[in-house]
């Protein structure tokens, strides 16, 4: 029929927002997406800035992303590409990006239900695939679904530089190609 199984950290996005938060996750205004739109902006300012960190940040912001990272592989694909930018600079926050780690974790607590859905009834397998070229390397981005799922993703930094948009499509085109390939032999494999 039409079972299904739903997987989701709800109950650890609650304890990590009461701990990180610096208010209540309630007193936050909703929010649709993870990330405000300039966010790479404020990586680039932190990369710029990076000798003048605040000390204070330099404990709290790594421990407060690294908690946050730790939803990502399991049920919180929504946010892979914020926590993949928040995550660069690990060792050189600045106000801008804990205040955008801090708009994600709470994004995560207003959407804690949200997770993986697999069901028997699910569409068939299919990928979704984009990519951000920029002059230097372009972040990719991809998702397989199956199920009515998600079985691979991955937001990353692509290892060479494109010469042009095409370019960076294609790169990002050929790695969901392979995953594709890896997710279907599989159970080959196993056998």
């Amino acid at each position: 029929g039409g079972a299904s199984v739903k997987f989701s950290s709800s109950s650890y996005i609650e304890r990590i927002a009461s701990k990180y938060l610096d208010k209540s996750p309630a007193d936050y205004p909703r929010f649709s997406t993870p990330c405000e739109m300039n966010l790479i902006k404020h990586y680039e300012d932190a990369v710029a800035r990076k000798d003048e960190s605040p000390a204070t940040l330099k404990l709290s912001y790594p421990k407060e992303v690294d908690a946050i990272i730790y939803c990502l592989p399991s049920c919180r694909v929504d946010c892979a590409f914020t926590i993949g930018v928040l995550s660069r600079c690990l060792t050189f926050s600045t106000e801008e990006m804990d205040k955008a780690a801090d708009r994600c974790l709470a994004y995560m607590y207003q959407a804690r239900d949200r997770g993986l859905t697999f069901s028997r009834t699910g569409e068939k397998l299919c990928a979704h695939t984009d990519s951000d070229w920029t002059d230097c390397h372009s972040t990719n981005g991809y998702c397989v679904m199956y199920g009515g799922a998600m079985v691979a993703y991955a937001s990353k930094r692509q290892h060479s530089v494109a010469l042009s948009s095409t370019e960076a499509e294609i790169m990002e085109a050929s790695l969901v190609a392979a995953e594709i390939v890896n997710i279907c032999w599989a159970p080959k494999r196993a056998l």
